[in-house]
């Protein structure tokens, strides 16, 4: 399955973490996307990256804060302190809350399983076409691997399916060395079914 072949030209997607690196966004800007972009990391202010593309000075998190503490790593090298929001949260911040999500791409170094925990509490998954997910974790993380696999079960009851993985760093190193990083793509069958039902009956 290929991305692009799910995109319509009334298409929205939220992208968070950029690291100055706009490719994906602007490829989903060509194929008629509006995209909103979050990546506190960059230190940019907010502004219009291009048509169809906006860029928010905050990130995605599985509450709202404005003293979130990141991790160091090869995007932070210094001591930072910035302002996250839940995806419930961001929505209203940009005047979008009953927007569907035609792609919510999220590579944020490990807080993707909380901010995963939220949305589920918050019922917004269910208005996710695609969830894009870059997984990390690293030996100095704090984490229930139970919650995290309930919420993957969850995921699945609610009709996700993944398309797609790339391991891109296999389990490697000890002790606060250790890391694993992996891409999932998991589209949401629920809409494959409307449209699919809703092509049947034209």
């Amino acid at each position: 399955m290929h991305l692009k072949r799910r995109i319509t030209s009334h298409a929205n997607g939220t992208s968070c973490r950029i690291g100055n690196l706009w490719q994906f966004d602007d490829a989903m800007e060509k194929y008629g996307c509006e995209v909103y972009a979050f990546d506190p990391s960059m230190g940019k202010p907010d502004h219009k990256h291009s048509k169809k593309v906006w860029f928010y000075d905050l990130g995605i998190g599985g509450a709202d804060s404005d003293s979130f503490v990141p991790r160091k790593d090869e995007y932070v090298r210094t001591d930072q302190i910035w302002k996250i929001r839940t995806l419930k949260s961001i929505l209203k911040m940009i005047k979008r809350e009953n927007m569907v999500i035609d792609f919510l791409k999220i590579d944020i170094e490990g807080n993707e399983f909380a901010v995963l925990h939220n949305i589920l509490a918050d019922g917004m998954l269910n208005r996710v076409k695609q969830y894009l997910v870059e997984y990390h974790v690293f030996g100095n993380m704090v984490m229930n691997m139970g919650i995290y696999a309930a919420d993957i079960r969850k995921m699945s009851e609610m009709g996700f399916e993944p398309f797609h993985m790339l391991n891109k760093v296999p389990f490697r190193g000890k002790g606060e060395t250790y890391r694993w990083q992996a891409d999932m793509c998991f589209v949401n069958s629920n809409f494959i079914t409307k449209t699919a039902s809703s092509n049947t009956s034209t």
